[in-house]
């Protein structure tokens, strides 16, 4: 007896394709995560100065910077770049400054440690998918 196997129908494409719009989804809530995170940690109490001229308490060196005119708070914004690459950022001009300090500024963190503490949640969505495809 001679038996053949034919693939009548092909959806290895569709499936690629859904995969590809599932990992992008996950990415997306990821970003839309850690820009929480990050707005979150600017609004807890700080222990820096008080300076007559601002609104609160600035923040000491090594804590999340505080929400002085809500310009970076408000500011930050997550996307799905490309496929596969999703995004948060601040188009301030002084958000790397607080980010990774200067020569008389020690750094103030937000994005880096929101990425840290936000990116779990990525990981453990990512891995239910795989049994699936099994």
């Amino acid at each position: 007896m001679n038996f053949s196997t034919f693939i009548v129908y092909n959806h290895f494409p569709l499936i690629v394709q859904r995969l590809i719009r599932v990992r992008d989804d996950e990415l997306l809530k990821a970003a839309r995560d850690i820009q929480q995170i990050a707005r979150g940690s600017m609004e807890k109490g700080k222990s820096g100065r008080k300076y007559v001229f601002l609104p609160n308490r600035s923040s000491a060196p090594g804590q999340e910077p505080a929400v002085q005119f809500d310009k970076l708070h408000g500011g930050l914004a997550a996307d799905l770049e490309k496929p596969g690459t999703a995004a948060v950022w601040s188009e301030e001009e002084y958000a790397p400054m607080l980010e990774f300090g200067t020569g008389r500024m020690a750094p103030r963190p937000f994005l880096v440690l929101a990425a840290y503490r936000g990116t779990g949640k990525l990981v453990v969505a990512l891995s239910k998918l795989e049994p699936k495809l099994r």
